[in-house]
């Protein structure tokens, strides 16, 4: 009876190791687009890239301060799915039957960051 319990909790074990290991989470970096003319001379530094990480479908970014929207475009620059963000948000979960390759952007009023996502 012992063994077959132990035998049990292996093969319970693996499957759990297995599907935790199947979905690692990967670092995307986003740059920015300035949509304004820079006037009156150069910034004191350039803007930091947003750094996001994707698990799956569930994307944590730090919390933006304005609200802004996501668009996720297709290989052709069609814009496939749309999602407002309020600000402060830090977890987004993309539906699956989203699947493929993605330029993803995160759209404000002046600006973007944008950058390239496989889901």
């Amino acid at each position: 009876m012992k063994k077959l319990l132990f035998v049990l909790m292996v093969l319970v074990g693996g499957m759990f190791g297995n599907a935790v290991s199947a979905q690692t989470p990967n670092d995307i970096t986003l740059e920015i687009v300035k949509e304004l003319p820079i006037v009156g001379g150069s910034t004191k530094s350039p803007t930091l890239p947003l750094v996001i990480t994707q698990n799956g479908h569930v994307l944590t970014l730090p919390g933006f301060s304005d609200d802004v929207v996501l668009q996720l475009l297709d290989e052709d620059g069609v814009v496939v799915y749309t999602l407002f963000i309020p600000a402060g948000t830090t977890i987004i979960v993309l539906p699956t039957a989203l699947i493929g390759d993605f330029e993803i952007r995160f759209v404000a009023d002046t600006y973007y960051y944008y950058g390239f996502i496989s889901l």
